[in-house]
């Protein structure tokens, strides 16, 4: 199996996160220092370059305020890999010469709100609140499930990279991993790492995901690099935008 700490360093382009963040022996991206003066929506707000497509998704899920007042931790999915969700459905749209989705509210805010729900969790939680993750050893450091805001089972861990030939002793790297099933929960894990982690805010944490992760195929040998699209499996999206019915 090709090992996910050699991969890491080929999605460097999640680094753009880092321009205002210090540098962190915990992961790439960094903690922001002095934390953020305001909500988790309002740190959402003020960054649209990262988060603008993100942001109208939440609004039409009617979750601004679960993230203005609530205490809750957030893996905030950067706008690509909402657009990279939508450009999946659409080319399946395309092929069977149906209408394809060119403006977000096409798509039911229960939709949104499901899928939304994987990122989001009950109580406050720093990259230090969480368990080591090997992904090369997961019966020894399985990192630990959680469940979301929408019940779905999410692994939350730290992988640990080495360094100078010490195992463990490098940048650390906190994961989002969905258990796609409960009856396989160490072997069907999608994971995309987070690029920058401890964003402080008013009511929880905010901990921005990588847009181009390593993904775990299940049931094959090999570690595949992609880009990490909004929910985790489009394809699973896409079913659940198709059965709701795209507005027109």
């Amino acid at each position: 199996m090709i090992s996910i700490k050699k991969i890491l360093p080929l999605a460097a382009f999640g680094l753009i996160l880092m321009s205002s963040c210090s540098k962190s022996n915990y992961q790439d991206g960094g903690t922001l220092d002095p934390a953020f003066k305001g909500s988790s929506f309002d740190y959402l707000v003020s960054r649209p370059e990262l988060f603008d497509s993100l942001t109208k998704v939440i609004r039409l899920a009617g979750m601004e305020q679960i993230l203005r007042q609530e205490e809750v931790t957030f893996f905030a999915p950067p706008s690509q890999s909402i657009m990279k969700s939508v450009t999946v459905l659409n080319d399946d749209l395309k092929r069977v010469g149906a209408d394809t989705v060119y403006n977000l509210r096409q798509i039911k805010p229960a939709v949104w709100k499901k899928f939304l729900n994987r990122y989001l969790f009950k109580h406050k939680k720093s990259l230090t609140d969480y368990p080591q993750v090997d992904f090369e050893n997961i019966p020894v450091y399985p990192g630990q499930p959680y469940v979301s805001y929408g019940n779905d089972v999410m692994n939350i861990g730290v992988s640990y990279n080495d360094a100078s030939g010490i195992q463990y002793a490098g940048p650390r790297f906190l994961y989002l991993s969905y258990i796609q099933s409960l009856s396989s929960p160490t072997t069907s894990w999608l994971s995309t790492p987070v690029a920058t982690s401890n964003i402080l805010t008013t009511n929880g944490y905010v901990h921005v995901l990588r847009y181009a992760s390593p993904i775990t195929i299940t049931g094959v040998d090999i570690i595949n690099l992609t880009e990490h699209h909004f929910g985790f499996n489009p394809f699973q999206f896409e079913l659940e935008a198709l059965n709701a019915g795209i507005d027109r």
